[in-house]
């Protein structure tokens, strides 16, 4: 890592997900990003510390700010992880230019130009995703989580944009955040309240929605539906087969900066331009949506 550094990555983790950080002792030295890792408690970092991992990283820790009955409220809750996420992105706002948001559970692929990249991806301003139709039996999950992300903002604005809380473009990309836009984002929000906050959320306010949503309304960014540029898959883009990455570059002329695990193993040396791979601990693609 460097001072001089304007992209990071953020990595919400706790220890049972720890065996995933050997990933970091492949990294090279010389990155042009950060690693912050985002725990709960202090023992987990007590664990963490015992580990001997290779020191590519900072470590945030919840309970260094908040109490620990409140942490337990989180977890209770079922929303420690978004949580976790907007707390550390509330934390970076100002150091950086853009924040990736990722599970613990990657393996990074190519780490050249990481900057250039989340910064390609923030000038395009569009998300990828399709809008689920009635034949894909998770509909109601994909419009239970929209209308939950959308208990910030006019419900009937984000049910005209989303075709009735229908589009979903979850996990199709690294949930990268433009600073720019993050920093009016937690505002508008009203993070820093934390009680109120959570008392606002549930676990279906999937915490890049929401973002999405500030975007489409406020910063002219749009969402891109699949369907239209003939590509048969009822879902996002998380966990799609190969021949649906193909599809997606010939066909959108869109660049995905991820893919599930084992696509990339099988395919590796045409993934030159996938930055990392996701869901190491269940890395099939899912090929039911098509």
């Amino acid at each position: 890592m460097t001072n001089k550094s304007k992209a990071c990555f953020a990595i919400p983790i706790h220890p049972p997900h720890y065996i995933y950080l050997n990933v970091f002792e492949k990294l090279p030295v010389n990155l042009d990003f950060d690693i912050h890792l985002v725990l709960s408690f202090k023992s987990d970092l007590d664990e963490l510390n015992s580990l001997n991992i290779k020191p590519n990283y900072s470590v945030t820790v919840l309970e260094d700010y908040l109490s620990v009955d409140f942490i337990h409220e989180l977890i209770d809750k079922r929303i420690i992880i978004t949580f976790k996420k907007y707390f550390i992105l509330n934390m970076k706002k100002h150091q950086y230019d853009y924040i990736g948001v990722v599970d613990s559970e990657i393996d990074f692929i190519n780490t050249d130009n990481v900057y250039n990249k989340f910064k390609l991806f923030c000038n395009n301003k569009k998300f990828v995703g399709s809008t689920v139709t009635s034949a894909n039996p998770n509909l109601c999950l994909v419009q239970n989580i929209n209308r939950a992300s959308a208990v910030f903002y006019d419900q009937d604005k984000i049910s005209n944009i989303t075709t009735d809380f229908r589009f979903y473009s979850w996990f199709s990309d690294i949930p990268i955040y433009d600073t720019k836009i993050l920093i009016e984002f937690l505002d508008y929000i009203q993070f820093e309240n934390y009680k109120e906050f959570c008392k606002k959320i549930e676990w279906a306010v999937f915490d890049y929605i929401p973002y999405i949503f500030y975007c489409v309304l406020f910063k002219d960014y749009k969402l891109i539906n699949i369907h239209d540029f003939g590509i048969q898959r009822n879902w996002s883009l998380e966990s799609m087969p190969y021949t649906t990455y193909l599809e997606i570059i010939s066909k959108i002329n869109y660049q995905p900066l991820w893919i599930i695990h084992n696509v990339c193993l099988d395919n590796r040396e045409a993934m030159k331009e996938i930055i990392l791979t996701y869901h190491r601990n269940n890395g099939e693609p899912n090929e039911q949506f098509m």
